[in-house]
């Protein structure tokens, strides 16, 4: 039998019933009563899954027929699975370092400090883990995560990394601690409260996304969550202003608010600091918002007290357990290259470009345009990057200058049209905004990207003339720069490709700046016999392609660049 049994007395017609469970002794089974039709000296039975009918005398069915009791009836399987999980509720009582044993990594010694000597000794958190990039900030906070849920100590955590990281964090806590986070987007505040959901009581949600108003009026609408973590946590930045008011960005406000909550609070970043002791203050204030109100309070603590909010350590300091460095010695070379000479070279079009892009921001700050001169500093740095970054910039350039043009000469689009269009472009870098982590995906383009682009438009021309002036210009331009490509001799990446050369049994990591640059790359490799071994990654793909490219790169089989 697969179920566990007790017998009763003596079975008497009167205790059958439909439904009711008999021990046949003959068969040693259960059966189970579907119909009873009793007579004077014998019972006719019908059983669940038995079309035949049993006759028997009140004796045969008391001798071979016992009363199942209903006292415990589960299935030993169950049971145990059952008596099991109920005994690992309470294994953090006995192992202390539970998480570890679960989880599919092996923490290295400076994790397992951060986590079990440092993170959990707090209660509530309100905690500052500083390390350096590449320590492996997302692990510890995993391993932290999978403890506190383990012991019970939490049911609602919240992760706010920036748009770029959301991918990584979920993969990292599904695949090395079986966490199962949900990433909220906002497409799904769009008719309800995320936060109120069940569902989502492991949350991933990027800062941007969360400091939308409508979407904090959610987050602050709901249960509030038992944890929440800020990754790269500098960016929630406030400063003092000159006349003593302080100027807090809207992330900071947004952390604020979620600080005041008096819940577990844990900020990572990797660069604290960063030479600014107003937001290096703000980012304490945020742990300690009662202790901390002011700044001189700040600097009169002790840091005895700083130890029990603050860890930060050197990769130079990581070690494994026997001892030996985590991270080996890092070499930088810096490798020059000279441009090729002639007529059509590369030579010859860094002179030209490097001519037109010097005469316009001239004139882009004489006509104070200075989305036009930044348009100067973004081709100049493609021009740096490759000779088909420039080529696309400039195909682009002439293209959205023409359509200026027509728009001028058709009536569409007057002087001073043209003149309140300029003004409205922007002149601010990005890149000097955000890291790439932090930039939007638009259309499928980085956010830098975008900007970029959009900056293509820009000039200092103020009439048809000048206008025309230029265009012919840029192509110009670009028709030099569509020779010298055609030559498919680029002195950059042959340097590339002899570097490469020195390490052809190691898998190799390529960092660009734009993505025109990146295809060029892959071009080049894949002539040069690297079909199907080259994975990529940009700032314009969903965070499930990315770790597609990921694992195609990881695979032993797989991509080598």
């Amino acid at each position: 039998m697969n179920s566990v049994a007790q017998q009763t007395d003596t079975i008497q017609i009167g205790d059958l019933q439909p439904g009711i469970i008999l021990i046949d002794t003959h068969q040693r089974s259960e059966r189970i009563i579907r119909r009873v039709e009793p007579h004077d000296t014998f019972v006719q039975l019908y059983f669940e899954n038995d079309d035949v009918s049993l006759t028997c005398s009140i004796k045969e069915l008391q001798s071979r027929f016992e009363l199942a009791s209903d006292a415990f009836r589960a299935d030993a399987n169950l049971v145990r699975l059952v008596a099991e999980a109920h005994r690992l509720q309470h294994a953090y009582l006995f192992n202390p370092i539970f998480a570890t044993e679960t989880s599919l990594i092996d923490p290295l010694p400076h994790q397992f400090i951060a986590v079990y000597e440092h993170l959990l000794k707090h209660n509530p958190l309100r905690f500052l883990l500083a390390d350096d990039a590449g320590a492996g900030k997302t692990i510890m906070t995993g391993l932290y995560i999978q403890e506190l849920l383990l012991r019970r100590q939490v049911k609602r955590v919240l992760v706010v990394p920036p748009a770029g990281l959301i991918g990584n964090w979920e993969r990292e806590l599904r695949v090395c601690f079986r966490l199962q986070f949900r990433i909220l987007f906002s497409a799904d505040t769009a008719n309800t409260n995320p936060f109120a959901n069940p569902e989502n009581r492991l949350a991933i949600i990027s800062l941007d996304t969360l400091r939308q108003e409508r979407i904090q009026n959610y987050l602050f609408e709901a249960q509030p969550y038992d944890l929440v973590v800020f990754d790269e946590a500098h960016k929630l930045s406030a400063r003092y202003e000159s006349d003593g008011t302080i100027d807090k960005s809207k992330r900071y406000e947004l952390a604020e608010r979620i600080a005041d909550q008096q819940k577990n609070l844990l900020l990572l970043t990797a660069t604290p600091h960063m030479g600014k002791d107003d937001a290096y203050y703000f980012l304490w204030r945020l742990l300690l918002p009662e202790h901390l109100a002011a700044q001189n309070a700040f600097t009169r603590l002790k840091d005895k007290e700083k130890s029990k909010h603050l860890l930060r350590r050197m990769k130079e300091e990581m070690v494994t357990f026997d001892g030996k460095p985590i991270y080996p010695p890092r070499r930088s070379q810096t490798i020059a290259y000279p441009l090729k000479q002639g007529e059509v070279s590369e030579q010859s079009l860094y002179d030209a470009v490097t001519a037109y892009c010097e005469k316009y921001f001239d004139l882009a700050g004489q006509y104070n345009r200075s989305a036009a001169k930044m348009a100067m500093m973004i081709l100049q740095r493609r021009l740096a990057s490759s000779t088909f970054a420039l080529l696309q910039s400039l195909i682009r350039r002439a293209e959205k200058l023409q359509i200026t043009l027509r728009n001028l000469k058709d009536g569409r689009l007057s002087t001073e049209e043209l003149e309140e269009a300029q003004a409205k472009l922007s002149d601010i870098d990005i890149r000097d905004e955000k890291t790439g982590d932090e930039e939007e995906s638009i259309g499928g383009k980085e956010e830098a990207e975008q900007v970029d682009e959009d900056l293509e438009r820009a000039t200092a021309a103020r009439s048809i003339t000048e206008l025309e002036t230029e265009i012919s210009l840029v192509q110009n331009l670009a028709e030099l720069a569509r020779k010298v490509y055609n030559l498919k001799s680029e002195s950059k990446f042959e340097k590339l490709w002899e570097a490469l050369t020195e390490y052809p049994d190691i898998k190799v990591l390529i960092f660009t700046e734009h993505r025109d640059t990146m295809n060029f790359i892959i071009e080049r490799l894949e002539a040069l016999g690297f079909t199907d071994k080259v994975a990529q990654i940009h700032g314009g793909m969903r965070y499930s392609a990315r770790e597609e490219q990921v694992e195609f790169f990881r695979d032993p089989n797989g991509a080598q660049y």
